[in-house]
């Protein structure tokens, strides 16, 4: 029967990489969204979604304040990026509302984004939460010992892995 084979290497005995990596850049917002944003700092994170969201809302509020939609009791540009919130984040309509078929359709496109951002927003969350991390612990010193008539090497306690 023939033996498995080993599984290759990735570092020498002093920790150095037997192996180069060519052309993989590093991950970015515009090469490789989700690895950036699901390896990323969590301040960092978090301040990109905050910062999607305000300025989506802004866009939305442009487009409302433009177009010319009509927003019941709104005063002024403020008013309406404020029913843009209350919008995209599903919140409903108190003071402001819709006040024509169009201020009702830009609703329907804003809400529907709303959703998708939350949706993407949950499954960056949950790929973080669910990633593995590697932990692995090396031993400064070895044991040798006799164990079932054999020299055997094992790391010292305090190591993750045996040898």
């Amino acid at each position: 029967m023939a033996s498995a084979p080993k599984p290759q290497q990735l570092m020498d005995m002093r920790g150095r990489p037997l192996m180069e990596r060519r052309g993989v850049r590093p991950a970015s917002l515009g090469y490789d969204a989700y690895h950036y944003l699901r390896t990323t700092t969590w301040p960092r994170l978090l301040a990109l979604i905050a910062a999607g969201f305000l300025i989506s809302n802004f866009v939305f509020a442009i487009i409302y304040w433009a177009i010319g939609a009509k927003v019941l009791n709104a005063d002024g540009f403020h008013d309406i990026y404020w029913f843009s919130v209350q919008t995209m984040a599903t919140i409903g309509y108190g003071y402001l509302a819709p006040g024509d078929d169009v201020a009702n359709a830009i609703v329907t496109v804003e809400s529907f984004f709303g959703i998708a951002y939350t949706a993407l927003v949950t499954g960056i969350f949950f790929a973080r939460f669910s990633t593995p991390k590697a932990r692995v612990m090396f031993a400064k010193v070895m044991i040798i010992a006799e164990h079932d008539g054999t020299r055997s090497r094992t790391a010292s306690p305090s190591a993750a892995s045996t040898t």
